[in-house]
């Protein structure tokens, strides 16, 4: 029997209906962290104070993301979580760059996609970072289906990340616009630039940022295996999702394609230099996240190659098991158990680890965690807090706080234990030295509490 479009459209809604379930259960269980909780604290006030908060932030952020926050907040916040609800504008990205996959009707790429850690773990983030990654799959799209008219739908959906895009986004899908000769989009994207960038520096002195230090980079070695394991997978995926992205671009080549790898060349050299490029003008830190617009076009060439490859060993089949396997396994390692290294931020499970505590009985709770983010969640699961001071035990400082349900916990205060020089984060090596250096004074706080549980959310996340 003869496949019908019905047949594909009912296909690819199961399979976002699928995308979309196993990503709400991810997000509900991965608490917030610290740079979503402005978010979560900018949408609990009246719009204009919001986007006047907003704004004052060092890093340019358009406020597209706060005002779908907004949204999410009005609709959705009496019947789910804060972990839902606040990232629903990000899973709505995240859902929409697995359409674009399944549109482009090539089953590889859409498995590659669907079992991305960088989708998953964007568009689980109360973040603009999904909404980035989603403009670069559509400016891909865009220069890809070049000579093609877009459907009703698809132009309306350009004109919808045009403004609730990241500013990167806005000027990668104007860029593609442009080159389609779609004139008024292309013109309203670079507009909304201009004027979102007036406003903005209007708060900042006429400068973009407020940031004083050097640019700062892993290093070179250090900025590539980051790059690719955003690209392709963590726990060493680039490996050989890598040299298959290489081996679709040749076959492009081969193949005539020159044209469209002209575009594909050019869309990453704009979404991972550009980037780059704006850290080191605008003196801030190079996090991977600042280069998600080209998962989707180096997934896709990626997907190409191994079907080529596959193709050539006479066995065409194999290309998409293939193709999951590898993702797959990668993506459960990260997103499900949440093995280290992460794209981004690690999955932290600072609420689930505060029920655990309270369930157990525990009386005193040790925390590493000093950039603050588990204070979002101390009273919501211990009350009020009843009382607070600062101690000196061994060495180190804590902050002991008693809540309302009993317990007390206590929070190392040790900033060189989180920020090394020149305000750079320290290395897991930073921090197995700062462990055994202290692990007498440690060992001796905790047997010396009744009932104890442990939690370090920290940087290299590393736990006990």
């Amino acid at each position: 029997m003869k496949k019908t479009k019905t047949d594909d459209r009912a296909l690819h809604a199961a399979i976002l209906a699928l995308w979309g379930i196993v990503n709400v259960w991810i997000a509900h269980g991965r608490s917030a962290w610290m740079d979503e909780l402005a978010r979560y604290e900018e949408v609990a006030t009246p719009v204009k104070a919001g986007l006047k908060t907003l704004l004052e932030e060092a890093s340019p952020f358009v406020p597209g993301e706060l005002l779908l926050g907004y949204v999410a907040r009005g609709l959705f916040s009496r019947v789910a979580t804060e972990e839902v609800w606040g990232r629903l504008p990000s899973l709505l990205f995240g859902g929409l760059t697995l359409w674009l996959a399944l549109r482009m009707r090539k089953p590889v790429v859409a498995a590659v996609v669907f079992f991305s850690a960088a989708v998953t773990a964007y568009s689980t983030e109360f973040r603009p970072y999904s909404a980035l990654l989603f403009a670069g799959a559509l400016s891909f799209f865009l220069l890809w289906e070049r000579k093609r008219k877009l459907t009703r739908f698809e132009s309306a959906l350009t004109w919808f990340t045009i403004f609730f895009t990241h500013l990167y986004g806005i000027c990668f899908v104007g860029m593609a616009c442009f080159f389609r000769r779609d004139w008024a989009k292309a013109a309203a994207a670079a507009l909304y630039v201009v004027a979102f960038l007036g406003v903005y520096m209007s708060y900042h002195h006429g400068g973009v940022g407020d940031w004083t230090v050097p640019a700062q980079f892993p290093g070179w070695g250090g900025t590539i295996k980051q790059t690719l394991g955003n690209l392709a997978n963590p726990h060493k995926a680039s490996y050989l999702i890598a040299p298959l992205f290489a081996v679709g671009a040749w076959r492009l080549w081969a193949a005539g394609e020159r044209e469209r790898l002209g575009w594909l060349a050019l869309l990453l050299a704009v979404t991972i230099g550009a980037p780059m490029l704006a850290v080191v003008v605008g003196r801030y830190v190079f996090y991977p996240r600042q280069i998600v617009g080209a998962v989707f076009p180096f997934l896709f060439v990626a997907a190409l190659g191994l079907e080529w490859l596959a193709a050539r060993a006479r066995l065409p089949k194999l290309a998409l098991p293939a193709g999951t396997a590898v993702m797959a396994v990668t993506w459960f390692l990260t997103s499900v158990l949440h093995v280290p290294p992460f794209v981004n931020v690690a999955f932290h499970t600072y609420n689930r680890t505060l029920q655990h505590a309270v369930a157990a009985g525990s009386r005193n709770i040790f925390i590493f965690d000093i950039a603050g983010t588990f204070k979002f969640y101390l009273p919501r699961r211990l009350g009020r807090e009843k009382s607070s001071e600062m101690l000196k035990a061994y060495g180190m400082t804590l902050l002991k706080q008693c809540w309302e349900n009993g317990a007390c916990t206590y929070s190392l205060q040790d900033s060189k234990f989180m920020w090394g020089g020149e305000d750079a984060l320290v290395t897991s090596k930073d921090f197995d030295a700062f462990l055994r250096d202290r692990a007498f004074a440690i060992d001796r706080i905790i047997y010396g509490m009744p009932r104890l549980a442990l939690e370090t959310p920290i940087p290299s996340e590393r736990t006990f």
